[in-house]
């Protein structure tokens, strides 16, 4: 389920870590673990926005980012990277408990319907990393 973001999701950590996050790691000591996870939603320029337009493709971009928001336990930062990805930081979570909170996620941002546009799916990769301090 889960892949290595490599660099790419290194410096999108960091720059969310120092410009969002900073507060969480003032106090190193109380942050013993963490996951990060990057969502990107399949081909939504062309199934949306070039067919349906951008309005929708907004719509769908703002109900994906309610169903991310909504999904995730308290305190997760969720964050709009670019066009169709989210970048998630999840302080404080299990390594198990972050596994179904993606299946979760991905589960509720698949179920997102568009009201004049109901028959109409799209869904969304998930990569993720964890990390504890010993």
């Amino acid at each position: 389920m889960f892949t290595s973001l490599a660099a790419f999701a290194a410096a999108a950590a960091l720059v969310l870590c120092l410009v969002v996050c900073g507060e969480l790691f003032e106090k190193p000591d109380t942050l013993r673990h963490a996951a990060l996870m990057m969502t990107d939603l399949d081909n939504l320029k062309k199934i949306i926005n070039d067919t349906y337009g951008h309005d929708w493709g907004d719509v769908y971009l703002r109900q994906t980012a309610h169903s991310l928001q909504q999904g995730s336990p308290s305190g997760t930062v969720v964050a709009r990277l670019s066009g169709d990805e989210f970048l998630l930081l999840f302080p404080h979570i299990s390594p198990h408990i972050f596994a179904q909170r993606a299946e979760e996620i991905r589960a509720s941002v698949e179920a997102i319907r568009l009201t004049d546009y109901p028959d109409l799916r799209l869904t969304v990769s998930l990569g993720g990393v964890y990390g504890a301090c010993p």
